[in-house]
């Protein structure tokens, strides 16, 4: 059944509509979810700049659809499936960072343990065998000997961003988006 306008002028909805606006429900909450969880992948600014986004392309995708007359289920569609493109980034981010803070509690475990049986922390990671090998080109370990600690510099996408994540001995974890 496709929509229609009817005799009085009011828009009717169809069940190809309903469906469209269904998946756009359900895509926008998953987005939500991945948008709160993104400022751990890409920090503050990019997920306010990634909402701001998301809101300018709704409006401009509703203009052209009712400038172009086109069927309102292509624009719901296509606003979905965007969203869902970024879904899928994010949550690809997000199940790597939670594979690194479990690597860098364990890497944390083990160093503790080596100043237990040393009197010292460990100079690198020559010796610690990783739970995920794979991770390693996303976290750096390195000695403090001014504070007799060290720091673990982790991020899901690279330590090439302006933006780390961080543990300490001393504080625990921490996050640097600047």
């Amino acid at each position: 059944m496709a929509s229609h306008a009817a005799d009085n002028g009011s828009v009717r909805f169809g069940v190809r509509d309903m469906l469209a606006v269904t998946t756009l429900v359900a895509v926008v909450f998953w987005a939500g979810q991945c948008m709160r969880n993104g400022y751990h992948v890409d920090g503050r600014d990019v997920t306010d700049w990634t909402v701001a986004l998301a809101g300018v392309s709704a409006t401009a995708g509703a203009l052209l659809w009712r400038g172009l007359g086109l069927p309102r289920r292509w624009f719901l569609y296509g606003f979905a499936a965007v969203l869902c493109l970024y879904c899928l980034r994010q949550s690809y981010y997000f199940a790597r960072y939670k594979r690194l803070v479990a690597e860098v509690k364990a890497i944390a475990a083990w160093a503790d343990q080596q100043r237990a049986d040393t009197g010292q922390f460990p100079r690198n990671l020559r010796e610690y065998a990783m739970i995920r090998p794979e991770l390693r080109p996303y976290l750096q370990y390195q000695l403090d000997p001014v504070w007799s600690d060290y720091v673990i510099r982790f991020h899901p996408t690279g330590l090439g961003n302006s933006i780390v994540h961080g543990y300490t001995h001393g504080d625990g974890f921490w996050y640097d988006d600047d």
